[in-house]
């Protein structure tokens, strides 16, 4: 199954804010102007930027939003967005066989034993800690961008605790590979083939004036 990753820095997205501000949907904008954070405030604006231009989103009718809030587009292919640390990632489903995608990104920074103790089985507790010093941070974050891509592709993410239901976590083929600092996960019923486009915020607003 293909899955398109579409990518967008957004370091420096905040400088064509008077030009993505309009294109949000009334109750995001509304969000956005009460978010104080930078970080935040540049994930808002790249998500927004390519759900216009890449899904085509005009209009909140276009959307609807499931029991835990994970929106699917009427008529449009799967998708999901995901965003950390300077980076916001769209999975794009190819085809009408697949009906639902998670993707989750995660900043390669640490290990967090709370959450290996918490969230990974014993087999995947162990092939951390087989890691050295320098890689462990880089298999905790393939294995936790794992974990949520499947919650979301199950359209609950954290809603529904794995702990206590382990079988929503059955089903889902995963694919997973490294971007730069970044560790990006896919999930979907059919095992993902992702295909990384990467964007600028410039090329994006061309396709907005097209």
């Amino acid at each position: 199954m293909k899955i398109t990753i579409h990518t967008l820095g957004t370091a420096d997205i905040l400088q064509s804010e008077k030009l993505i501000r309009p294109l949000m949907l009334p109750a995001v904008g509304d969000a956005y102007d009460k978010t104080p954070h930078p970080g935040n405030r540049a994930a808002m604006l790249g998500t927004a930027l390519m759900q216009w231009a890449l899904l085509g989103v005009r209009d909140e009718s276009q959307l609807e939003v499931g029991e835990f809030g994970k929106p699917t587009l009427v008529g449009g292919p799967a998708h999901n967005f995901s965003n950390a640390d300077g980076l916001v990632v769209l999975g794009v489903a190819e085809g009408p066989s697949c009906t639902t995608v998670g993707v989750d990104v995660e900043r390669v920074e640490r290990s967090d034993e709370h959450v290996v103790r918490n969230y990974f089985t014993q087999e995947e507790a162990a092939w951390l800690h087989e890691a050295g010093e320098d890689e462990e941070p880089r298999r905790f974050c393939h294995l936790w961008t794992r974990l949520e891509a499947r919650l979301k592709a199950e359209g609950c993410g954290f809603g529904i605790d794995p702990r206590r239901h382990p079988e929503i976590l059955d089903g889902w083929e995963c694919a997973t590979f490294d971007l730069g600092p970044h560790v990006v996960s896919c999930a979907a019923r059919q095992t993902p083939e992702p295909v990384v486009v990467p964007h600028t915020t410039e090329d994006l607003l061309g396709l907005c004036q097209s």
